[in-house]
């Protein structure tokens, strides 16, 4: 079955509020959608570990982190039909395009956020970027929209928040190098080699969040009024100007890109680091001490107050985590 036909049954499945978006573009990619990606192709083994930057050597990536010959014989087992299925049985419609890398990483990327109970995309697709209205196609990695969108090129169908998308043009066979690469150009937060899976499932997680909070309608209004097209460049400076001096150093360069990013980063990083290295599962108490953590009505009515400029970078996290975005 085609991507198109099965983007056509999901979207009868699921409402979208509101009016259609067509993504506008920009440096980093769209507005209305979060994405990741890096500048050059993800070097070779030889060149990565022995003759890479500076930085990799300073930030002492781990090559390969996580990924385990255990996990890679894993994974070349994976069938990715019967993923597919459990997928289905938990109403996300896939298309993995018979990747099993993928198909075996958003499994486990799904069964660790489920344990955290934090909340799932709507559906995953592995697709051509050049069929999309996307700047740069080569270079994305993956995209979670935000805002229900016009995505496919020459449709007019409707694609609903929390929809991920990963690049079939990328080489998903060395998801390990494209994680450290994409870690040493400051568009990660971890070397992890879910990494690009997490970010993506962060956004899903968050938005979904939002939602519990304040409803499709005032989530997806909160989300339109920092990514509006005319407002966007001014929005942008003035939340650098406020938390980049404690973004840039704390979590990554990518996550200057807006407090959404912000958050998909720093999650994602946060899951990695609490994972346990062999079963990578995660503790039940992992989020608890984050800003990611479910507080109970007391805690939240005496968080200490800060001024913009001087609050902690956790606070500054939660506040986006809960759809404070100014």
């Amino acid at each position: 079955m085609k991507v198109t036909q099965i983007f056509n049954q999901s979207i009868n499945k699921h409402h979208c509020f509101g009016k259609k978006y067509r993504p506008r573009n920009d440096a980093d990619g769209f507005v209305c959608f979060s994405s990741a990606s890096y500048d050059n192709n993800p070097p070779d083994r030889s060149r990565t570990k022995f003759g890479m930057t500076t930085r990799l050597q300073e930030e002492k990536i781990s090559f390969q982190r996580g990924l385990t010959p255990e996990i890679a014989q894993a994974i070349s087992r994976t069938d990715v039909g019967a993923v597919s299925d459990w997928f289905a049985k938990r109403h996300m419609p896939t298309d993995f395009q018979g990747n099993q890398v993928l198909a075996w990483c958003c499994q486990k990327t799904a069964m660790i956020f489920g344990q955290l109970k934090l909340g799932l995309p709507k559906g995953i697709y592995v697709i051509d970027f050049k069929q999309l209205e996307y700047k740069n196609p080569s270079k994305a990695l993956g995209t979670c929209n935000l805002l229900p969108t016009s995505l496919i090129k020459g449709s007019d169908e409707v694609i609903p928040p929390k929809t991920i998308f990963f690049n079939s043009m990328q080489p998903w066979q060395n998801i390990d190098t494209m994680a450290d690469a994409h870690y040493a150009e400051g568009g990660s937060s971890t070397d992890f080699f879910m990494s690009n899976p997490f970010h993506e499932f962060a956004h899903a997680a968050h938005e979904d969040w939002l939602v519990r909070m304040f409803g499709e309608g005032k989530t997806q209004r909160r989300i339109e009024m920092f990514l509006d097209e005319e407002q966007f460049t001014k929005r942008q400076e003035e939340y650098q100007r406020k938390y980049g001096n404690r973004i840039l150093p704390g979590i990554c360069r990518y996550a200057l890109v807006s407090p959404l990013e912000a958050v998909a980063c720093d999650l994602a990083r946060v899951i990695a680091d609490g994972l346990n290295p062999v079963t990578l599962l995660p503790p039940k108490n992992l989020l608890v001490g984050t800003p990611y953590e479910r507080l109970p009505l007391w805690r939240r009515l005496t968080r200490s107050r800060y001024e913009d400029l001087k609050r902690p970078l956790p606070e500054v996290l939660r506040n986006f985590w809960n759809g404070e975005f100014e």
